[in-house]
């Protein structure tokens, strides 16, 4: 086993500097040393020698300071935090305690949602989202129905996302705490949720005719529990966006590229988000999409050049095309204003009364069906 750092610098230190009286006593006399009259006998040595044991107690310092350093991180390096659901259930159960949510909605066990959804069973499976898989469950007293989203969890930490299980924490718990705060017809309900060391659970009033992006998006996320829908025809888009654009007082949907500059949200912020729902009412696509192009991965940045060149139809929703001719101008202006609700710079946005001004007038543009318009 090598000397441990100090003592081999102790050794090093000892050997230099000068032995002690009793060696001096029995040594030989050192030969005589030439003597010069302009300078001082054995100055120049007394100077080597107390600059060399200067030198050697800088280093040994210098030694020291490093093993205590080492030593005390190691000291202060204590186990890992735990990987995985377990983990991630406690950090999400404080967050809830610290903000109170726990006594403002119904806190379920893992065991009674498992039970209600059947063991989650694919077959009750309603889709698949970023963080999660939604489940058709049936709760107590009385089966009434009800939407369990399974948030995905890692079990263990993964190379490539070390932070996946704190980020799956993070929307579970952003999730909980904003649709705490809500309250508005066309935004679903939370209705209470679990956090269990086997999973992150949250539960939602179920939605039986599904939502916009399921109707929209009909050829993803089919399953035997949520069967694809007809395609929506475009005058219901269009009262959809109508009834979209009367209510941008909620908080917006999809953000504003401009919050990442100046880090605040406006009404603009808001029109921006409202136009890329009308892309999306428009042409049938999610907002984002890899499958695409680099350049053309967001629906706003795509559908805008398309435009821009005059390609319009390329971009419109098939069903939508089917409907024939006559739909193509209402369809044509409803794009131009989303284009315009989308513009990089805010201040070239039209303002949300604008908007929906904009939207009703396009609206009268339609022909009646059985004595009513834009429904």
């Amino acid at each position: 086993m090598p000397p441990p750092p100090l003592l081999l610098a102790a050794a090093v230190a000892a050997a230099a500097l000068p032995p002690p009286a009793a060696a001096r006593r029995h040594a030989s006399p050192p030969p005589p040393q030439p003597q010069h009259p302009d300078k001082a006998g054995g100055g120049n040595g007394v100077l080597t020698t107390a600059l060399v044991a200067a030198a050697v107690l800088l280093v040994v310092l210098l030694l020291y300071l490093c093993v205590a350093i080492a030593v005390r991180r190691y000291r202060g390096r204590g186990p890992a935090p735990a990987a995985g659901p377990t983990n991630a259930a406690a950090r999400a159960a404080a967050f809830l305690r610290r903000n109170g949510l726990h006594q403002h909605r119904p806190s379920f066990t893992y065991e009674q949602l498992r039970a209600a959804t059947a063991g989650f069973d694919p077959s009750r499976k309603l889709g698949d989202g970023g963080f999660g898989t939604v489940f058709l469950a049936y709760l107590p007293p009385g089966g009434r129905p009800a939407a369990v989203k399974r948030l995905h969890v890692p079990p263990s930490p993964s190379p490539s996302f070390p932070s996946a299980s704190a980020t799956i924490t993070k929307s579970f718990c952003n999730e909980v705490l904003i649709l705490s705060a809500l309250r508005h017809p066309h935004l679903v309900r939370l209705h209470g949720f679990c956090a269990d060391p086997r999973a992150l659970l949250l539960v939602y009033d179920f939605v039986p005719n599904g939502t916009l992006s399921h109707h929209l998006h009909r050829r993803c996320g089919v399953t035997a529990a949520a069967p694809p829908p007809p395609p929506l025809p475009w005058r219901t888009r269009l009262a959809m966006a109508v009834q979209i654009a009367s209510a941008l007082e909620a908080p917006p949907g999809y953000l504003d590229p401009d919050y990442h500059r100046s880090f605040q949200l406006t009404e603009k912020s808001d029109v921006y988000s409202f136009g890329v729902v009308v892309l999306e009412l428009v042409t049938g696509l999610r907002p984002v999409d890899v499958g695409r192009e680099r350049r053309d991965v967001t629906l706003a940045d795509w559908v805008v050049a398309k435009i821009q060149v005059g390609e319009l139809r390329e971009v419109v929703d098939q069903p939508v095309l089917g409907e024939g001719a006559g739909v193509m101008a209402s369809v044509e202006a409803v794009a131009e204003l989303a284009f315009r609700c989308v513009a990089p710079d805010k201040d070239d946005r039209p303002d949300a009364r604008e908007a929906l001004a904009e939207l009703r007038r396009i609206q009268g543009m339609l022909p009646e069906v059985s004595g009513l318009k834009g429904s």
